[in-house]
């Protein structure tokens, strides 16, 4: 199942705890921990997350490694975006990656869990569906926090 995913390239490795993505999913979601409908549970040894919101799962994976481009359909990364590791979240959407509005709308439901998780440790994030990478800054995260429609090419052209 294919989905919409939004990627941390990260200055050194760091996973979230289960207790870091719940406070992170109630900033960014406003809601309360509730254990049927709205929880996050690392699995592994910190190699990724399960978060449930109602009735979606969301997914996390962390890597101890670069992004390799011929994971980014062979994209030279600007020098800014040198980084050490990276993280993965992603909604996987039945039906498969939605287009427009939706898209956007999915976007935005990752983007306020995102900006309660970046922090300076974040060099960019990568919005993979559309191979455009935005450089970590303020107004970024701020954007993210509003809670409107994400659009990966408008964000791009703003945030240069």
């Amino acid at each position: 199942m294919s989905g919409v995913s939004i990627v941390f390239l990260q200055k050194r490795y760091e996973s979230f705890t289960t207790v870091q993505l719940s406070q992170a999913m109630k900033r960014g979601w406003k809601r309360e921990h509730d254990p049927g409908k709205f929880f996050a549970t690392s699995v592994g040894d910190g190699e990724g997350a399960v978060l449930k919101l109602n009735q979606m799962f969301i997914t996390m994976r962390f890597f101890n490694r670069r992004l390799d481009t011929s994971e980014l359909g062979e994209q030279e990364l600007p020098q800014w975006a040198a980084h050490r590791a990276y993280c993965s979240v992603t909604y996987a959407c039945r039906g498969g990656v939605p287009v427009g509005e939706i898209r956007h709308q999915f976007y935005s439901l990752l983007g306020l869990l995102s900006a309660e998780l970046i922090d300076e440790n974040v060099v960019g994030l990568l919005f993979t569906e559309e191979r455009v990478l935005i450089r970590n800054q303020s107004a970024l995260v701020q954007e993210l926090r509003s809670g409107v429609s994400i659009n990966p090419t408008r964000l791009a052209a703003t945030y240069l």
